[in-house]
């Protein structure tokens, strides 16, 4: 990821997984990184969350699969049940600036 992130700062991060299905290629995840407001990455995805696994939230993993642990403070998790649109993202960090 191209992003500058600022140590000892409030950041907020979004990721939006989108599912969809298509004819040719099958079942495909959609994924978008956006740092304070702004998309900064979007990429595919054969992963999928399956029920009754545990989800982990602050890690990370290597080419190997080898577990990352995030190395910082992680507030305010919200898991909603449809993706945001690009404006409700935008919308909310422009909310939330200067809360914190």
């Amino acid at each position: 990821v191209n992003a500058t992130i600022a140590e000892n700062q409030w950041h907020k991060i979004d990721l939006v997984w989108r599912e969809s299905s298509t004819v040719l290629q099958g079942s495909e995840a959609y994924n978008e990184l956006w740092l304070n407001g702004s998309l900064v990455k979007t990429s595919t995805s054969v992963q999928t969350v399956q029920d009754g696994e545990n989800l982990k939230i602050g890690w990370g993993f290597t080419q190997a699969n080898n577990p990352i642990p995030f190395n910082g403070f992680i507030d305010a998790v919200i898991i909603r049940d449809e993706a945001l649109s690009h404006a409700e993202i935008l919308a909310n960090y422009n909310n939330e600036v200067g809360s914190y």
